[in-house]
């Protein structure tokens, strides 16, 4: 086999990992936290819940996970310049790419970008030491947040009637002390479109994680097959394509598509529920526009003779003295009242349905316990074959990649269990 090393470019190559550490993957991080968890579709005290849950734990452990996924491409690239220097007889210096990249003191806690060098940026076309190795160039995604209006329009449509929807609400059974608007319109406060947005925010972040992995594999197969000839090249080649694109780039295309596929499903059932909830308040105010409009001011006290006397609720109206003339046939003021009674409780059985919902999508976003899980063990990988390189010879460098690479259960089991979620 022949041999060839030009340490100069393991050098770069170490450089480019730290710059797609420091400036590509924040960026995607970036939309997987601000997008794929954002809680602006979230509104109203049926969905604030979940959004506030999304901008909690599960954001965070998206924010360990490129943590993890930053220190193994930094790792990653410390072990190359170190088999440089080993190649050459140098000493290595002291600084690690984390801490010449900016990210040491990286957390997880919020998105960090790093610094890194314009050499390594793929649209930068001229200077005297660009790069052979260039950083990953990223989809630029736009969401459609739009308001799909299902508030708007039952909150408009009760506007003129709501003086006596508030006083057949109050009571009513089902209304909780509630008033018309809380009880039946708040809960169309979430936004089926910014949901569905999470969901293609996710899609894109499997996507981009997908461009990285297919940029390595490119700069990798330049710098293996041009500078780095020989067994140890070859091996750093295989150990990169199982830990890096056979792993963290499948979960997080797998974890991506997941997770959105949830969010679709969510969203619809958000607009199956909105769409039947509005035409439902929509009949209730054409039944008070209809009948219950000519009993104010009485309306609230007959609508509570008829909820506590039932069918003999005309016959106590009636046989009150000197009760005032009201324009309107009891009896069809009584059918009236409980034909809204029973939309309003199909309606309520439609925002069950979403709460439901709610507590399924709750189950598609933990998994990202298990996306964090992959990447950590992806991380603790590289930098054992980082200690393996530093602490070794130049006849050490290939065995440390081949070791690693058979030492793939670990990896394995992340991946069986991110299968037996997903149903893969």
């Amino acid at each position: 086999m022949q041999f060839r090393v030009e340490v100069v470019q393991l050098t770069d190559f170490g450089g480019y990992l730290g710059a797609e550490a420091s400036r590509t993957l924040p960026y995607i991080e970036q939309i997987a936290r601000e997008e794929g968890m954002s809680a602006h579709g979230f509104a109203g005290p049926l969905f604030q819940p979940f959004g506030d849950f999304l901008k909690g734990d599960p954001s965070t452990l998206v924010g360990d996970a490129f943590t993890h996924m930053q220190r193994g491409l930094c790792f990653i690239g410390d072990a190359v310049i170190q088999a440089g220097t080993l190649y050459d007889g140098t000493e290595n210096a002291n600084t690690s790419l984390l801490e010449k990249v900016s990210l040491a003191k990286d957390t997880g806690e919020e998105v960090t970008f790093g610094t890194y060098d314009q050499r390594y940026d793929p649209h930068v076309t001229q200077g005297q030491s660009l790069s052979v190795f260039r950083v990953t160039d990223l989809e630029n995604p736009n969401f459609d947040r739009s308001d799909p209006g299902y508030y708007e329009k039952a909150n408009n449509r009760a506007g003129p009637s709501l003086f006596v929807l508030n006083e057949i609400w109050a009571n009513w059974p089902g209304g909780d002390g509630k008033n018309f608007v809380d009880s039946m319109v708040t809960p169309l406060a979430g936004n089926s479109n910014s949901i569905r947005a999470n969901g293609e925010a996710w899609r894109n972040v499997g996507h981009n994680v997908g461009l990285v992995g297919q940029n390595m594999t490119k700069n990798v197969g330049v710098l293996v097959d041009q500078f780095w000839q020989g067994e140890a090249g070859d091996a750093f080649r295989q150990f990169l394509d199982k830990y890096f694109t056979k792993t963290v780039v499948w979960a997080g295309d797998t974890i991506g598509e997941f997770i959105a596929t949830g969010f679709d499903e969510f969203a619809n059932v958000v607009d199956k529920a909105a769409k039947e909830a509005v035409d439902g308040i929509d009949k209730i105010c054409s039944i008070v526009d209809k009948q219950a409009l000519k009993a104010v001011p009485y309306i609230g006290w007959i609508v509570g003779v008829i909820i506590e006397a039932g069918d003999a609720a005309i016959d106590i109206i009636n046989s009150i003295p000197l009760m005032p003339d009201i324009p309107v046939d009891l009896g069809s003021l009584r059918d009236a009242i409980l034909d809204i009674f029973e939309i309003a409780n199909g309606i309520k059985e439609l925002y069950g349905d979403i709460e439901e919902a709610i507590n399924t999508m709750r189950e598609y976003v933990n998994i990202v316990n298990e996306f964090k899980g992959t990447i950590a063990e992806f991380q603790s990988a590289v930098e054992g074959v980082l200690g393996a390189v530093a602490s070794g010879n130049v006849d050490n460098i290939a065995a440390a990649y081949r070791t690693a690479t058979e030492k793939f259960d670990e990896m394995q089991n992340q991946m069986d269990q991110i299968n037996e979620k997903v149903g893969g």
